[in-house]
């Protein structure tokens, strides 16, 4: 038994104990709050989550502003946002002003959904990347790409006569997703400058009917030269800080009309020869696609138009 005075004690301490744990509780959660704000970011508004460096994004008046500070520390260099919802065909689409020099690339590009850029497995991408050091002149050399399988590429440089580093350029990715029609285009200022036939490709078939793609918008440094075309961010002559603007960002799910402006150059796609040929690879300007060997064309039977057959 204990006496009145050690209950009373006991009782005290056990209050004690309460407000103290209250307390604690109180400050870690203004502790985590504060933890919060510092790394929350305006970007993560609506469709989009930060993956890294949310510091680096500001969203204001409908821009996304995406900042690289500085050439000594390609770590710190942009950010990768990534739509919240999973996509399948549609129209996806962003004004862009590139951040400029070497080392640097700026994009839109579809991935595999929830994948966070890992490639142990097989993905598929569709990508714009306008890579730094091929822009200016006045002209801009922009990588387009769709992945299929396991690491295979199927890219292909589209030339633009202006400097997207000096202003802003509308960029879409637009995905035809019936039965009947299985074509990506790439359009720059609503023209196509190019189109791939997918169709003969059954992951990306299932991808997109699946919607099983995630939209990223993407500024980042390379802190060397493993990719020759994009340089590195030590070698960017500009005055850091350097930025990347994405204004009137748009994903628009669903089937659209085909484009019908196409650039100089490109040839609209030849329906009737996709349909009579749907395990063939189609696509404008396909002697330029650099995963494809060049020996392996065959001219299609009326002659004109070269297509590659796919035995994946």
């Amino acid at each position: 038994f204990c006496s009145s005075k050690n209950f009373l004690f006991t009782k005290y301490i056990i209050v004690s104990f309460q407000v103290t744990e209250t307390f604690i509780m109180l400050k870690i959660a203004i502790f985590s709050g504060l933890i919060s704000l510092a790394f929350s970011s305006s970007c993560t508004e609506g469709d989009w989550t930060i993956a890294y460096n949310p510091s680096q994004c500001d969203y204001e008046g409908g821009k996304f502003t995406i900042t690289c500070p500085s050439k000594s520390d390609a770590g710190s260099c942009g950010d990768r946002m990534q739509s919240n919802n999973g996509l399948g065909a549609g129209y996806y689409t962003a004004n862009i002003q590139s951040a400029p020099g070497s080392g640097t690339d700026t994009s839109l590009y579809l991935y595999t959904y929830g994948r966070n850029n890992n490639q142990d497995q097989p993905w598929n991408e569709i990508d714009i990347e306008i890579l730094g050091p091929q822009v200016g002149g006045g002209q801009s050399k922009i990588w387009t790409n769709l992945w299929t399988g396991f690491k295979v590429q199927h890219g292909q440089y589209v030339t633009l006569p202006y400097d997207i580093s000096q202003s802003g350029h509308d960029c879409a990715i637009q995905i035809a997703g019936t039965s009947s029609n299985r074509t990506i285009y790439w359009l720059f200022d609503g023209s196509v400058s190019r189109w791939m036939y997918y169709g003969n490709f059954g992951d990306v078939v299932s991808t997109v009917d699946n919607k099983q793609f995630q939209a990223n918008i993407v500024l980042w440094g390379s802190a060397d030269d493993s990719w020759s075309d994009m340089g590195q961010l030590s070698w960017n002559s500009n005055n850091f800080p350097i930025y990347a603007y994405f204004q009137n960002v748009q994903l628009s799910t669903g089937v659209h009309p085909d484009p019908d402006t196409f650039a100089v150059g490109v040839d609209k796609p030849d329906w009737e020869e996709i349909a009579k040929y749907p395990n063939e690879i189609h696509g404008s300007n396909l002697d330029q696609m650099m995963s494809i060997n060049k020996d392996y064309f065959k001219k299609a039977r009326n002659d004109k138009v070269p297509r590659l057959i796919h035995n994946e």
